[in-house]
Parts: C-alpha cells; sequence; structure tokens
C-alpha cells in the first residue's frame, strides 16, 4: 500500500491528568475525515509520543484507528530510547491495528550514520507491520544523508519516509532515486510542501492541516492536477499561518490555541507548557484564521483555551 495525500499528524486531545480525550479525539478524526485529509500519522510528536505515558500513547492509536475505520489509512510512531523500548511499544502498538508505522531514532545519542542503519534495521525486522523513517534533525540532531536513506529503502520491510529536514537538496536526491518505485515520499516541512509535490512526493504531513484543512486538501488536489500555479499560491496562504505559529517560540501552543478557537480540542499540551493567554497574540492568531476564511469574523471562541 502507498500512502498519498495530506497525512495528518493528528493532534492528542488531553483531558484532567494527561490523559486522552476520547471524546474530542473521536470527533477531530470525523472532522478531518470529513474535510477530506487522506490520512492520519498518529502519536508523532505532535500527538504526544514526546509526553504522554505508554498507556496513553496505545490508547490514542487505539482510539484513532477505530474511529477511522478504515476510511483512511493510519500510520503510528513506536519511536522511543532503544531498540528494546521501541519492540516493546510496537508490539502494542501493532495490536491496535494501525496500517503501518513509523519511527524517529533515539534523540540522547549521537549516532552515526552506520548505527542509524543498525537502528532501522533491526526494528524493520522484528516488527510485523510496514515501517516508515522519520528524519527529523531538530528532534534528533542527527540529519540523515541520502546515502543513508536510500540505502534503508531497499530493506524489503521500510516502505517509505516522512523527511522534516528542510533540505531542498536532499528531497531532490530521493525524488530522483525513488521515482517510480513503491517507496513512500513524505514531506514533513512547510515552506517546502508544494516543492515536494512538484519533484514527485506522494504527500504532505503538517501539523496545521488540521486548522487549514480545506487549503491542505485543495493544494494536493491542484497538485494532482498539474495546477501549479493555484498549488503554489495555496502555499503562499499556508506559510502565512506557518511564519506565525513558528515566530511565537510555541508552535504547539499556537496550534492549541487555534484548534480552541475552531472549536476542535481543549488542550493538547502537558505540564509545564502554558496556554497562550496574551489577548494580543491570540488576537494574531484569530486575525490569521479570519483572514483564511477558516474563522468568520462575528463568530465567538467555542472552545477557550485552557
Amino acid at each position: 500500500m502507498k500512502v498519498k495525500g495530506r497525512i495528518v499528524p493528528i493532534a492528542t486531545p488531553l483531558a484532567e491528568h494527561e490523559y486522552v480525550n476520547e471524546v474530542q479525539l473521536r470527533r477531530l478524526v470525523d472532522y478531518l475525515i470529513g474535510k477530506g485529509v487522506h490520512g492520519f500519522w498518529a502519536n508523532g510528536g505532535f500527538g504526544g509520543q514526546t509526553y504522554l505515558r505508554d498507556e496513553q500513547q496505545v490508547r490514542a492509536v487505539r482510539i484513532v484507528v477505530d474511529q477511522t475505520r478504515r476510511r483512511v489509512p493510519v500510520l503510528a510512531g513506536i519511536s522511543d530510547t532503544s531498540v528494546t523500548r521501541v519492540l516493546d511499544k510496537a508490539s502494542r502498538i501493532s495490536s491496535c491495528g494501525p496500517d503501518g508505522l513509523f519511527l524517529l531514532i533515539t534523540p540522547y545519542d549521537s549516532l552515526t550514520n552506520s548505527q542509524v542503519i543498525a537502528y532501522y534495521e533491526d526494528v524493520a525486522e522484528h516488527v510485523d507491520l510496514p515501517l516508515y523513517i522519520y528524519n527529523n534533525p531538530w528532534a534528533t540532531h542527527h540529519a540523515m544523508d541520502s546515502d543513508t536513506i536510500i540505502r534503508l529503502g531497499h530493506h524489503p520491510n521500510i516502505v517509505g519516509i516522512k523527511d522534516s529536514s528542510e533540505n531542498p537538496y536532499l528531497f531532490v536526491a530521493l525524488a530522483e532515486h525513488f521515482r517510480g518505485s513503491d517507496f513512500t515520499l513524505l514531506a514533513g516541512t512547510m515552506p517546502l510542501d508544494c516543492f515536494a509535490l512538484s519533484l514527485g512526493f506522494d504527500g504532505v504531513i503538517d501539523p496545521t492541516d488540521q486548522i487549514y484543512t480545506d487549503l491542505a486538501v485543495a493544494q494536493f488536489e491542484a497538485a494532482q492536477a498539474g495546477d501549479w500555479a493555484r498549488a503554489f499560491s495555496i502555499q503562499h496562504r499556508l506559510d502565512k499561518i506557518g511564519r506565525l505559529l513558528m515566530n511565537l517560540g510555541d508552535y504547539r501552543a499556537g496550534m492549541e490555541a487555534c484548534m480552541a478557537m475552531l472549536g476542535l480540542c481543549e488542550r493538547i499540551r502537558p505540564r509545564p507548557f502554558p496556554a497562550i493567554e496574551d489577548p494580543a497574540t491570540l488576537a494574531q492568531l484569530r486575525a490569521v484564521l479570519i483572514d483564511a476564511r477558516i474563522l468568520p469574523s462575528q463568530e465567538p471562541i467555542l472552545v477557550s483555551p485552557r
């Protein structure tokens, strides 16, 4: 199965004591599928893998898979700090029924390229589901090069990659090598989304798809139709919210505030991370949503940020 389209790194709404808010998560799944997204990237860094208890990570994946009801594919995160811990988590996550697994290398050690290869190949040989590479130098402090990714891409159970490297030269190298193959290329860097699609990438994974869903889906459809003028025009609009969120210094807090304004969920950030309470910052975010016609100018906030 080759995954294509806008694959949403779905947030995990939180309830009291940082348990998964099942009602809000199920509602979010249905909302996004109704908007036309093509799949979910569950239990990633944005979805809670970096801070939720292990059992809550498993529960979040189980809820997403159950609520999706096979309408779109679900790729689930198994990242942890060692191969042993990864395989233990993989066993529990796989029992939830996702379509594939994805893995970020441990962020606590500076791995060599040969160690990265060994890490992924060891996991790939011991899991039953297809495995996706997650290249995110910001999180791991290790930037995979094209040779490493290409080597891993020829393992029979490593079927794709989400690349968040912000490296256009790497994107070009991967597109050229894997063109026409069954290996899935997914871009995870907002400013390069449309560029990646123009190279032949299969899809995009971007957290802001949860608030700019209509535009995100429209961009992919325009790219599929070869309407690059429209696709890049949409990219310009998507970049507006991206730049604002990055300039806040706390991307996830900005996303939390936007999702609350849209009534999607109340809380996605754990202790000790505070919600945005500054009226001027909230007004900035609201203005961007109104400008994009996502939030009507007179619409009250449906769910207040915590």
